[in-house]
């Protein structure tokens, strides 16, 4: 479906869902499009170098990817290397933030993730008592017909304009959201919830 527009990709997979649904067999579908896998199947099968990385429930992967590669083919753009400070505290070292888990976490090091449209924008009257608030600035933005993605450091800049490499989190927001803040002074803040955030190995 790569080559459709996006009326008659909406058309083919309205008619595939039914064709599922009515032949009651196991099928393949392979794509390269994730939100075409999420919409289409029920399980997921991530190939990476021939190999299988991940199998099982879709809302599983994408909540909890086991690894590095998995969130990356799985779209993930915010991870970073961490290692642990306590059960349930890890030191995000990319970000240059302690960030507290849901889930304990038992290895000394690894990765912590967490997918761009589940960064939440915050007011800062009291953020400071809360966890995992950090203050923020705009490096960039880019645009989509409805949605933004911000690229946000959590430092801030001495220069008015940021290089671009010194973007440290992604995050996507609909542009009404966008709206609402977009002219608010500097620092922004933003919240990654504890049950938001994911461990992984490499």
């Amino acid at each position: 479906m790569s080559a459709l527009d996006t009326h008659l990709r909406s058309q083919v997979e309205i008619q595939l869902q039914e064709t599922f649904a009515a032949y009651r067999r196991p099928t393949l579908l392979v794509t390269h499009n994730m939100e075409e896998a999420y919409r289409l199947g029920a399980r997921l099968l991530v190939l990476s170098r021939g190999r299988v990385v991940a199998s099982g429930a879709k809302e599983r992967i994408f909540q909890r990817p086991p690894s590095v590669e998995v969130a990356r083919l799985t779209g993930c753009k915010n991870i970073s290397r961490a290692r642990t400070i306590s059960d349930h505290g890890v030191e995000a070292l990319d970000w240059g933030c302690t960030l507290r888990l849901a889930q304990p976490v038992a290895q000394s090091s690894g990765f912590v993730g967490i997918r761009a449209h589940h960064i939440e924008f915050v007011e800062a009257n009291g953020a400071s008592s809360e966890e995992n608030i950090f203050p923020c600035w705009l490096v960039r933005s880019s645009e989509t017909p409805f949605r933004i993605t911000l690229f946000l450091s959590l430092q801030e800049h001495s220069s008015q304009s940021p290089q671009p490499e010194s973007a440290q989190l992604q995050a996507e927001v609909y542009k009404e959201k966008w709206q609402r803040f977009r002219d608010k002074p500097f620092p922004w803040h933003v919240r990654l919830r504890t049950d938001s955030l994911f461990w992984m190995k490499e």
